[in-house]
């Protein structure tokens, strides 16, 4: 290597931890993608979080709940563990996870208000079905040319781009 250490005894090209330190450039570039791709992201955490959601509406029926203090506590509590639910979200990929809690904090009051109508006697939608597909559409996260990431990979796999996975 010809280039020096710093008075720390690292390579200024090298993190803390050994690896390449990216250039600003590359690093602005990564965001800038970053931040173009959220939006399927979010649509990806919307139909995954509101598919889980939706099963567990059903099971609430099944069990004879209504909306309460205590079944909106214990929707919340679902919900929030929703994006570190590995069946999900698998750890290594960091940006499902991060468009899961952005699609949480923003849409979080919609998908309990959603609950709700579905778990109240007196409400129009009780026990009617919530399609996860219907609902991302319908608060906007889905739909206008943005479509989920397991939409996107379905429907290569239909059309034969992708019959090696």
């Amino acid at each position: 290597r010809t280039e020096e250490m710093d008075e720390n005894g690292n390579f200024p090209s090298m993190t803390a931890g050994g690896r390449k330190k990216m250039p600003p450039s590359a690093m602005q570039a990564k965001m800038k993608t970053r931040n173009a791709m959220m939006p399927v992201f979010m649509c990806t955490a919307c139909e995954r979080t509101a598919n889980d959601v939706s099963h567990a509406l059903s099971r609430r029926h099944f069990a004879g709940d209504v909306w309460s203090s205590e079944t909106r506590f214990a929707v919340w509590e679902d919900i929030r563990g929703l994006c570190v639910n590995p069946k999900l979200f698998p750890s290594e990929g960091s940006l499902y996870i991060d468009g899961c809690v952005k699609f949480l904090t923003d849409y979080s009051s919609k998908i309990l208000g959603h609950m709700e109508a579905r778990l109240d006697p007196e409400s129009e939608l009780y026990e009617e079905d919530w399609p996860a597909e219907t609902f991302c559409a319908d608060v906007g996260v889905c739909g206008d040319g943005i479509a989920s990431i397991d939409f996107s990979f379905a429907e290569q796999k239909l059309k034969g781009y992708l019959d090696d996975f």
